[in-house]
């Protein structure tokens, strides 16, 4: 392996190790989820940033029918969930929140490419650790409204309505600028995810069931829930789910989404290209099962 290759790959294990610090081990909290059988059922929500996926997380944990499959992967968050099942490594990390995270038997996940590599180095090593029973693959249509999402989230630190008051809303809309130099990479990266992800389906021969954010957008709750639990071998609702989630409020990011549109018509002509691929076998999909 090159030097360059190698050092990168040192600094990521050295990141991943530092979530594990063993603060506050709990040898009898250890002991307790241990005991906790192992789910009989795993599933994996694979997505890009910016594209919706705490509104469908949000809906299964609502339904009662899984339980939250949060981002345990992320490198921003994996050392306080290790922390909360006294994971002092990544090896007893996985039974632990497998044990611990499962609702009757279904444990569920969501990650991006970019939490896999983090995570587990590699594709290859992600599905021999994780063997998912089903998969699904949760994309946003309008990559410029997703990317000035992610440019929002980059200068205000606020991810989603329910982290903060009307007044910390209302601070973060003051703050938000346009930043086309910001917009473009986030289009950048969330297409280098998409073209990675899609080659790691084709590469282990994976079906994911297939959404975007725009489309559980248009369905209530009940249909939502109900097509996810369907594809994601999951049990269906039996009462009415209630839709607890709420997007951003604010005017700014539809008219930056437009101006980013008018000013970037070359870049995302190619862009369209790229994807269009994509979004053929997401229509597709979902003109044959929805």
């Amino acid at each position: 392996m090159p030097f360059g290759k190698l050092k990168v790959a040192a600094q990521k294990l050295q990141t991943r190790r530092a979530c594990f610090d063993g603060q506050g081990f709990d040898q009898a909290l250890f002991d307790q989820i241990m005991a906790k059988p192992e789910p009989h059922h795993t599933y994996a929500i694979f997505f890009t940033p910016r594209s919706g996926s705490t509104r469908v997380t949000q809906l299964l944990q609502d339904a009662g029918v899984s339980n939250a499959p949060r981002e345990f992967f992320n490198d921003r968050s994996m050392q306080r969930f290790a922390r909360q099942h006294s994971a002092r490594s990544f090896a007893e990390y996985l039974p632990l929140l497998r044990r611990n995270q499962q609702v009757a038997g279904h444990f569920g996940f969501e990650i991006t490419y970019r939490q896999i590599l983090f995570a587990f180095f590699s594709s290859a090593r992600f599905m021999q650790m994780m063997r998912p029973d089903h998969t699904a693959w949760l994309i946003r249509e309008d990559v410029v409204a997703q990317a000035v999402s992610g440019s929002r989230l980059q200068q205000t630190q606020v991810p989603h309505a329910p982290r903060a008051t009307a007044d910390g809303h209302a601070k973060a809309e003051a703050k938000f600028t346009y930043r086309a130099d910001q917009i473009t990479n986030v289009v950048k990266t969330v297409v280098r995810q998409e073209k990675r992800m899609q080659k790691m389906f084709a590469r282990f021969a994976l079906s994911p069931f297939r959404l975007s954010y725009e489309m559980t957008n248009a369905m209530g709750p009940d249909q939502a829930v109900t097509l996810l639990a369907k594809g994601l071998g999951l049990p269906e609702p039996t009462e009415k789910v209630p839709n607890t989630h709420h997007k951003l409020a604010g005017e700014k990011g539809t008219a930056f989404a437009e101006r980013f549109k008018t000013e970037n018509s070359a870049f995302l002509a190619d862009v369209k290209r790229i994807r269009a691929p994509l979004l053929k076998d997401l229509h597709t999909y979902a003109d044959r099962n929805f």
